[in-house]
């Protein structure tokens, strides 16, 4: 007989086996943690088909935005992305898209 019957072996185990689905973080959640790290609300996102990464699109944050992002991002082990810009083209005004 084994020193740790197999049920506590596997009832053991559904703890860990649940951390390891990502959680989705609802828009108000990610405003709350956007107005405590002084971020624009809105710019901190979390795509549902990339749960594991958290987004911060500002241009020109400061280093202690992106740090406080990024700490809370860790804690919940996800992976941080910074977008420090986008650059979006213009049409030109009066003429039709090619």
């Amino acid at each position: 007989m084994p020193p740790f019957p197999l049920r506590f072996i596997v009832l053991g185990s559904i703890p860990l086996l649940s951390s390891c689905v990502p959680r989705l973080y609802s828009p108000l959640e990610l405003a709350d943690v956007a107005r405590r790290c002084e971020v624009p609300v809105g710019d901190l996102v979390q795509e549902p088909d990339y749960k594991r990464i958290l987004f911060l699109y500002t241009p020109g944050a400061s280093r202690a935005q992106v740090d406080c992002a990024h700490k809370w991002a860790r804690r919940r082990n996800f992976h941080f992305a910074y977008v420090e810009a986008i650059q979006q083209e213009q049409q030109p005004s009066g003429g039709n898209p090619p």
